[in-house]
């Protein structure tokens, strides 16, 4: 077949071809006119094409070449129609993120109904004795002073995209199947069943948890999986903003009527904390939803006890990771990871610090409160770990801000220092010892808090946590010891001023002047001798010999090659060989804290055998009530 061979259409191909041509220009026609009526000012938005009015002012004239149209009708599409359309789209993606977004995340406002599985999580604080003044202008101050908080929420929905993605997230990070597994990056998460609706459905939980077992993790053990999601449940439920709470007092002698009632409303993250006075102790609190419930005539209403704390004696503020629970907040985050949401409760004790603490809580009767960064959401396993190992106490955690991971691996001493000086507030009268880690900045919050509260803090004790004291893990100890000996050197001479003043022995006194009149009287021969043996003395100066001078030495010749000039300056990159970075960090960090605890009579001590601190705490306790 040739090049140039035309292929021959039938009649009806033809006349088809035709018709179609015809549309297409009769519809160019058409558009061409409407154009043209928009550029004249029939229906013409100044505002919105001003470039395009301006450029071509005469673009309708019947005059200008289709070229020109074609070219009015392109800057008019640009500059009018495809700004309009991509606005109106924007609009609309909104939109449907807005509502998707409150389909899975819950709405703030105020729930008309709340579901029937609404829960009450309480977190006990203590009631006190009142002992804060007033300040002349509220009401009288009562006699006894109760925090209470608590929170409000529902489980979550595990079908939901949110809570699909973070389990499933979770999974892989917690992943077991290579064998450097720790070291290895995570990557996004997949949800695990993308043909399904991940929207938040309406069916109950209960359907939806007989489909786990067909979900499980190829890199995770069926134990393990099961630990994960009984500790995470506090990271899937959903928060109950806004919702009208009744708190009842009530005393031990329910008949004398004595009933103290307060009125509340949730935060936006579903807590509540208020503080409430009353006349008399009481011994039972009654938390009450006001608000009517799906199904249940009756409201939601839980009873918890009272936790009664003297306001005198000494107190203990701990810290929990890597305090009295093994974290490693110093170490691999997904090690980290595995710590709080895999392993066992057991491997989180602390050789020595239940004992230390046991001891103080029998011997002194110290009482003791839990300030951490952990999430608010792990209270459950944290208040069981604590009530089995150690002295109970109220626990006060990090409310958790929306970023599951980022909530999890950062954290900060800066949190931990309000709700310590709260405490403070509330016990002025009592002595407090504070213990924390080296692990985070523990020593900068506690002397701060020392700083403001000088008449309250007895000693600061820091546990020397693995990686955190030097660059080499052999050498912590050793860094340990040169801080403890900083502390001593520094703190001695400011703790015996007094004693070194009274062993210091008085100067003799000078001898009494000789009376003017009394003054003796030489004879001529007694001067004359005065005058030589001074004479004498002089020649004797002047006629000692003159030491020789010292030895040349053999300079090295500047004009060769081969010699090179000592420089102070890093010059071959060998200071990090031997220097320890952590260590002078730790050296200016301590030095820093001594400066401004110089005046105050806080002991600092940094330990690894809470054994060493066992005896030290117990001294200073009877060392401040002995005197």
């Amino acid at each position: 077949m040739s090049s140039n061979h035309r292929f021959c259409l039938g009649p009806l191909t033809q006349a088809r071809t035709l018709k179609l041509g015809y549309k297409f220009r009769q519809k160019g026609r058409k558009l061409l006119w409407r154009r043209k009526k928009t550029m004249n000012g029939q229906d013409y938005d100044e505002s919105s094409s001003s470039a395009a009015a301006v450029t071509n002012p005469v673009s309708g004239d019947p005059r200008m070449g289709k070229k020109q149209r074609f070219m009015n009708l392109m800057r008019t599409t640009k500059d009018v129609y495809i700004p309009n359309l991509t606005s109106s789209i924007s609009q609309k993606t909104m939109d449907g993120i807005r509502s998707t977004t409150n389909s899975f995340e819950g709405s703030n406002d105020m729930l008309a109904q709340l579901p029937h599985n609404t829960m009450i999580s309480f977190y006990p604080t203590y009631t006190t004795t009142n002992l804060v003044d007033s300040d002349g202008v509220s009401a009288p101050r009562k006699d006894f002073r109760t925090t209470v908080r608590c929170a409000v929420s529902y489980p979550g929905n595990p079908t939901s995209r949110r809570n699909r993605w973070l389990v499933s997230l979770c999974k892989q990070y917690l992943r077991t199947g290579t064998v450097d597994a720790d070291n290895a990056p995570v990557v996004p998460a997949r949800l695990e069943d993308d043909g399904e609706d991940l929207m938040d459905s309406q069916s109950s939980i209960e359907s939806s948890s007989s489909s786990k077992s067909g979900n499980r993790s190829p890199h995770m053990g069926t134990q393990e999986e099961d630990v994960l999601n009984e500790r995470i449940q506090g990271f899937l439920s959903r928060k109950v903003p806004n919702t009208p709470i009744v708190i009842d007092l009530l005393p031990k002698d329910s008949l004398r009527g004595n009933t103290a009632s307060f009125f509340g409303t949730t935060d936006y993250y579903g807590n509540l904390l208020l503080k409430a006075e009353t006349d008399f102790l009481p011994s039972k609190i009654d938390i009450t939803l006001d608000t009517p419930v799906a199904g249940r005539s009756d409201p939601i209403s839980q009873s918890f006890p009272v936790n009664y704390v003297s306001p005198y004696g000494v107190g203990l503020i701990s810290d929990i990771d890597d305090t009295i629970k093994h974290t490693g907040v110093t170490g691999d985050k997904r090690s980290m990871f595995r710590n709080v949401f895999i392993h066992d409760v057991k491997s989180w004790v602390i050789d020595g610090v239940p004992l230390w603490y046991k001891t103080l809580h029998d011997v002194a009767d110290v009482d003791f409160f839990y300030v951490s960064n952990s999430p608010i959401q792990t209270f459950p396993i944290l208040k069981s770990y604590i009530c089995t190992n150690y002295p109970p106490g109220p626990i006060f955690l990090k409310q958790y801000s929306g970023n599951f991971f980022s909530t999890i691996m950062t954290s900060s001493a800066n949190r931990k220092i309000e709700p310590i000086m709260n405490i403070l507030r509330d016990f002025p009268k009592k002595k407090f010892i504070l213990v924390g880690d080296s692990g985070e900045h523990d020593l900068e919050a506690y002397t701060t808090t020392a700083l403001q509260f000088p008449n309250q803090i007895l000693a600061i004790y820091i546990r020397c946590c693995s990686n955190s004291m030097s660059d080499s893990p052999s050498h912590e100890q050793e860094v340990m010891k040169e801080v403890n000996n900083i502390i001593e050197l520094q703190q001695q001479p400011i703790r015996t001023p007094k004693s070194s003043l009274q062993t210091r022995r008085r100067p003799p006194p000078p001898p009494p002047p000789v009376p003017a009149g009394r003054k003796p009287s030489l004879t001529k021969e007694q001067t004359e001798s005065i005058r030589l043996s001074r004479h004498n003395e002089v020649e004797d100066s002047t006629s000692k010999a003159v030491p020789p001078a010292l030895p040349k030495r053999n300079l090295p010749n500047l004009d060769t090659d081969d010699y090179c000039l000592p420089s102070s300056q890093n010059d071959y990159g060998m200071y990090g060989a031997f220097m320890d970075r952590k260590a002078d960090e730790w050296k200016r960090r301590v030095m820093d804290s001594i400066q401004k605890l110089s005046n105050q009579d806080t002991t600092l001590m940094f330990f690894s055998d809470p054994a060493i601190s066992l005896e030290d705490s117990i001294r200073r306790i009877r060392e401040k009530y002995s005197s």
